[in-house]
């Protein structure tokens, strides 16, 4: 098992679907970007109650930290980060002191 942390930014809103079983999950995508290199997009699902958290938190154009695992599969068949945790990061509003 690998387990990877991505700090980057959420580039689409997250996708609701049931598997067959009626477990909910969540996809959505995060782009990181280094200095020197391209962006980077990856692929982010997530189950059950971190799922339903992720549909009321996360937004496109969000900055985020995720931590999670890497698993292959879906249709087509790609490589995905299976979500273990997430955090927004939100900055102090454009009128603070």
């Amino acid at each position: 098992m690998i387990v990877i942390s991505i700090f980057g930014r959420v580039v689409s809103d997250p996708r609701p679907l049931k598997t067959q079983t009626g477990v909910m999950r969540v996809f959505f995508d995060v782009e990181s970007t280094d200095r020197e290199s391209l962006p980077i997009r990856h692929g982010v699902v997530s189950f059950g109650n971190l799922a339903d958290r992720a549909l009321d938190e996360i937004r496109s154009g969000d900055e985020i930290f995720i931590s999670g695992r890497l698993s292959a599969g879906g249709a087509p068949p790609r490589v995905n980060v299976t979500l273990s945790s997430f955090e927004v990061l939100k900055g102090a509003p454009a009128n603070a002191d």
